[in-house]
């Protein structure tokens, strides 16, 4: 009889270690970072987790800068998430935890010129995104200012990119909350296209932007980890057009993709807009 039970002693003093493990399989939800997956078409990899996401670019202008000293553009940007969370548990197996989510939001930016060379866009977004598991509803907030010089040469252009952001979500009910400011800045360089593309004139650019994370970018994991990354590199591609393609609020002139690559994270961009 004792032979017998010192084995089921052991399994269950073992027992309290995986059923911690499973628990933060059974409510990964809290894991989510809303607010990287409300900021881009991106599918990302990080150690332990990964995310796609895709985020559509709903606009409308409200001044035009080509009518006006400065302009304004509203914007509504609803974006879907699925997150796959993976940990070892007690025994060495594999975890595997799935949550999709949505989120919509609404904003405006600013486009104001400064000088002969740049102009400046601050912005600010609110929102509010859920996940179809528990459906714990998530605050998602973003500002900042960013800035854009364009320098012609010969059949060139140059665009170079500043830009301060601050990225962040809080669960409702006095959940944790996430955030990351992010400085950036960024090169593109254009080159026109001799011949027109479905009917519009046409150009394409090579792009890189270097993104330091001044409030470090987070991602929590199902092992109770947290990987945190400061910098990150960016490497693209576009191609433009003079006149957008779309309809309704959903309005783009140029497409584009881009290879994420930094301390434990590899990511490809998809670029509805320009790269900065």
């Amino acid at each position: 009889m004792r032979t017998v039970l010192i084995p089921v002693l052991l399994m269950a003093a073992c027992m309290p270690a995986a059923g911690q493990a499973g628990g933060a399989a059974t409510d990964p939800s809290s894991l989510v970072n809303h607010a990287y997956t409300v900021s881009d078409t991106a599918f990302s990899n990080v150690v332990g987790q990964s995310v796609q996401a895709v985020r559509l670019p709903i606009s409308y202008t409200l001044r035009s800068m080509e009518d006006h000293a400065w302009g304004a553009t509203l914007h509504f940007p609803v974006s879907i998430g699925l997150h796959e969370f993976q940990a070892s548990d007690a025994f060495g197996g594999e975890l595997r935890e799935n949550v999709a989510t949505v989120s919509a939001m609404a904003g405006v930016e600013f486009q104001v010129p400064t000088g002969k060379l740049w102009v400046l866009r601050p912005f600010a977004e609110l929102g509010a995104g859920t996940d179809f598991d528990d459906e714990e509803v998530a605050y998602i907030y973003s500002t900042g200012i960013r800035g854009v010089a364009e320098v012609p040469r010969e059949k060139r252009l140059y665009r170079f990119g500043l830009g301060l952001d601050y990225d962040g979500a809080t669960l409702a009910g006095g959940g944790p909350s996430d955030g990351f400011t992010t400085l950036e800045t960024g090169l593109d360089v254009r080159f026109p296209i001799s011949r027109s593309l479905a009917s519009r004139g046409a150009d394409w650019s090579v792009y890189a932007i270097r993104r330091r994370f001044l409030e470090a970018l987070t991602f929590d994991q199902l092992n109770g980890e947290t990987i945190e990354l400061r910098n990150q590199n960016e490497l693209g591609v576009t191609l433009g057009f003079d006149r957008p393609f779309g309809f309704w609020l959903l309005n783009i002139s140029r497409i584009g993709i881009g290879v994420r690559f930094g301390e434990k994270l590899s990511s490809v961009r998809i670029l509805f807009g320009v790269p900065f």
